[in-house]
This record gives C-alpha cells, sequence and structure tokens, in this order.
C-alpha cells in the first residue's frame, strides 16, 4: 500500500514537472513578445510616430503596460505560488524536497542507462558472457554519472530556490501581485484613501526580465531530473525571441528580420 501511494506521488510530481514546463515555454513566449516593445528603439519610435495624435494612440499606450503586467502574473504564478496544488516551482520544489520523494527519483534517474544497454548486441570479438559484462559495466558507469548530474544539478536547484525567496526584486513582484493582482488594495485606515501605489515599488521593466532570465533555468533544470527529459532553454528562447523581435518589425513596416540576425 505504501509503495502504491508513493508511486501516485511520483507520478504525479512528473504530471507536475510536465505541466511546468509546458507553462513555461509559454510565460517565455510571452516575454519575447512584450521586450522588443519596450526595448526596441527603432520599433518603439516608428510606432509611436505612426499612433501620434491619433485616437488609437489612446489605446497604444496602455499595450505595453498591459502585456507585461499578463508576464508578471506567469511569473508569479510559476515562479512563487506556494499552493499544494499549484505547477509551480516553489511547490515542486517542496515536494522534490521531501526525502522518499527525493531518493526515488534520483533512483530512476540513475536506470535512464538501462533503456539503452538492454538492447545491447553481441560484440564482435567477444563470447556473449563477456559482452555482458562488458555491458553491465559500461551501464554501472553511466549510472554513475547520471546520479552525479543528479546530484549536482538538485544542489544547483536549491541554491537558486534560496535564492528566489531572498531575491528583493522577486518580493516586489510578490507584492505587486498580492496588492494589485490578487487583490485591488485600498491603504490602511487613517491614511489617503486611494489604491496602492504601485509605482512605490520602484519595480523596472528590466528588472521583470531579468528575474525571468535568472531563474527559468532553474524551472527546466528541476523538470529534467523529474522527467528525464532535457529541454534547451537557450534553443527555444532563441526561438521565441525571434518571433517576437520579427512581430513588431513586421507591425512597424521595418521588413522581415533575417533568422542569422537573432544568433
Amino acid at each position: 500500500m505504501i509503495q502504491n501511494k508513493l508511486q501516485q506521488r511520483l507520478e504525479q510530481i512528473e504530471e507536475y514537472a510536465g505541466t511546468l514546463a509546458r507553462e513555461a515555454r509559454i510565460m517565455g513566449l510571452r516575454k519575447h513578445i512584450v521586450e522588443p516593445l519596450l526595448n526596441n528603439e527603432n520599433v518603439r519610435a516608428v510606432l509611436d510616430e505612426k499612433f501620434k495624435n491619433t485616437h488609437g494612440g489612446h489605446a497604444y499606450v496602455h499595450l505595453a503596460p498591459f502585456l507585461l503586467q499578463d508576464l508578471v502574473r506567469d511569473m508569479s504564478r510559476l515562479l512563487l505560488d506556494q499552493g499544494t496544488k499549484a505547477a509551480s516551482l516553489c511547490n515542486l520544489y517542496r515536494k522534490v524536497s521531501e526525502p522518499a520523494i527525493n531518493e526515488s527519483l534520483r533512483q530512476k534517474f540513475m536506470r535512464i542507462p538501462d533503456r539503452w544497454s538492454g538492447d545491447a548486441c553481441q560484440i564482435e570479438g567477444l563470447s556473449e558472457s563477456q559482452t555482458e559484462r562488458l555491458v553491465e559495466k559500461w551501464r554501472e558507469r553511466d549510472s554513475q554519472e547520471y546520479e552525479r548530474d543528479f546530484n549536482k544539478t538538485w544542489e544547483s536547484v536549491s541554491v537558486s530556490i534560496k535564492e528566489l525567496n531572498e531575491d528583493p526584486v522577486v518580493e516586489k513582484l510578490k507584492t505587486f501581485r498580492d496588492k494589485y493582482h490578487v487583490h485591488l488594495e485600498m491603504t490602511p485606515l487613517g491614511r489617503d484613501p486611494k489604491p496602492f501605489d504601485v509605482a512605490s515599488l520602484e519595480l523596472k521593466n528590466n528588472n521583470i526580465f531579468a528575474v525571468y532570465d535568472r531563474y527559468i533555468g532553474t524551472i527546466f533544470e528541476l523538470t529534467r531530473i523529474i522527467t528525464g527529459t532535457n529541454e534547451s532553454v537557450r534553443e527555444f528562447d532563441k526561438i521565441h525571441r525571434f518571433y517576437g523581435y520579427e512581430m513588431w518589425h513586421i507591425l512597424a513596416g521595418l521588413g522581415e528580420v533575417p533568422r542569422r540576425a537573432m544568433d
């Protein structure tokens, strides 16, 4: 019964990890859609001129803040959500921190090389038993390498989570989420009756992008040792950056962007 419950927990955690990785890719696309609108001077100059003195300009000035707030909402739920049912980095790390879960995942990760050695053919010049012994030696070597990889990755993720919990910009994101997104908080009794002053956080655009850049890799390192699936943050970030960059270039009338320009 206990073993069955542990297996159910592991299956649940793997589903959480797969969901988190999938949503993190979408979060990356959100980031790379809004970033050129804020940081690409050519795009901004052209679009500002297009909307200058137009009724559409009244909507245009709200576009970047709306998109950025959507990114902050995504980062809050995928990085910071402490809910026990949330497919977030913090909650997934909490689940994997349980000793029995952590050890089971380590053992599972170490067994990945078994998938390759199971169908090994007899090596020319060696008997069947010699081949089996050599293949077993290779399997043990690979298994030890995977164990070291798991331990090193888990240590790196743990350090990153500690930094996340102590990051002053992340604390501002939490405050922004709690006082503005989740609740439209008003000032306490005795002060001027007005909404919470978001500007008082001094949360800059590039601070938000930097939090994404700093912790997106942690998501995929944690999900990798859970699922055994290796996804390149650099590659999908490069693709999404190209998509966002070219979209705004086309909308601004600056033409398509050569793919090599984003390498």
